[in-house]
């Protein structure tokens, strides 16, 4: 049984595209990104992948036979016979051109090429794969695949996965590409909020430490309303955040300080009960600070509780950067 979290593209997040396509050579020194046509390496065959001509043109032989959007289905003749990484373009889509450094929302469905059986798709799980396209996250090969690429494209890959170097077939779309801080009109907010500005890059930074008696209730409010869609459960969102600890006032976590936004599906039990009763309804673009007592966070401290944040009030500001629906 193949392990989902290291198929190709889908699990970018892991090292799946580096270890695919960390050794692909590129067919043509001028030929970058989305431009390139297919990106194959090695031109002679081995591990019984047939004839150098036949490696080359392996994705040729495989024909997707739907549309963006839709849960994929190819033809082609089983077993399809290929040992190196293969990638290109099935549908150029006519959404805004990706670039290295952004954080894009990714759908896809997984083939055994020995046999066509179809080994997991994300449209039946109600799942995608969010990932920020640059070399540490997924490698030079994907980097370069994806940059230029437009949102919502549909692209195709071949490559071996995970340590039992399991030969998969593989369909995406390019969903969307995340915002890069919140964006939309401003909103006052409630009195018991601390106060906060931005910096340059959007990230919220105190300014003074939170004053008086924590909340004892969760209180949730947008700082700034976007109008893209509304959050539901089981979607999945793309967030920046930073958190605080109320009493003292201390930054205890935050995405912008790693530099790479965060994705949950909402509702799921993935995030603490603040965020998933909180973000419901919460539109993409919006930035909303929650302060959230210990129930609706990690609990109250105590002998069976040993987490560090247990029994504290905490403050959070996030950025709800992309909503992505199983519907959609």
């Amino acid at each position: 049984m193949i392990n989902r979290r290291s198929l190709l593209a889908a699990a970018a997040s892991t090292s799946a595209l580096v270890t695919l396509g960390a050794c692909a050579k590129k067919s043509s020194p001028t030929a970058k990104g989305a431009a390139q046509a297919s990106d194959s390496g090695a031109s002679t065959a081995s591990d019984g992948g047939g004839s150098a001509a036949d490696e080359a043109n392996v994705l040729d032989r495989v024909k997707v036979t739907s549309a963006f959007g839709e849960d994929p289905t190819v033809d082609f003749d089983a077993p399809l016979k290929f040992s190196n990484f293969h990638s290109t373009v099935v549908s150029k889509g006519d959404g805004p051109a990706i670039a290295e450094g952004d954080f894009i929302v990714t759908r896809s469905a997984y083939f055994d090429p020995e046999s066509a059986e179809v080994l997991a798709s994300q449209w039946k799980e109600g799942t995608f794969s969010p990932f920020k396209v640059d070399k540490q996250s997924v490698g030079q090969t994907a980097t370069e695949f994806f940059t230029g690429l437009t949102s919502h494209s549909r692209f195709l890959m071949a490559g071996v996965a995970g340590t039992q170097k399991q030969k998969v077939l593989q369909v995406g779309d390019v969903v969307g590409v995340a915002l890069k801080r919140a964006e939309g009109d401003a909103q006052k907010l409630p009195a018991e909020v601390p106060g906060f500005a931005l910096g340059e890059d959007g990230a919220p930074n105190l300014t003074a430490k939170p004053n008086g008696t924590a909340p004892t209730k969760q209180v949730v409010a947008p700082a700034i309303k976007g109008h893209g869609p509304a959050a539901k459960k089981g979607d999945t969102l793309i967030m920046h955040y930073r958190g605080w600890d109320w009493a003292t006032g201390e930054e205890f976590d935050s995405s912008w300080g790693r530099g790479t936004p965060f994705s949950f599906k909402l509702g799921d039990g993935q995030v603490i009960k603040g965020w998933d009763e909180g973000l419901e309804g919460a539109t993409q673009g919006s930035q909303i600070a929650l302060i959230l007592p210990p129930a609706s966070a990690y609990g109250e401290a105590g002998e069976g509780n040993q987490n560090h944040l247990a029994g504290k009030t905490l403050l959070f500001v996030a950025d709800v950067l992309y909503v992505a629906s199983p519907e959609a």
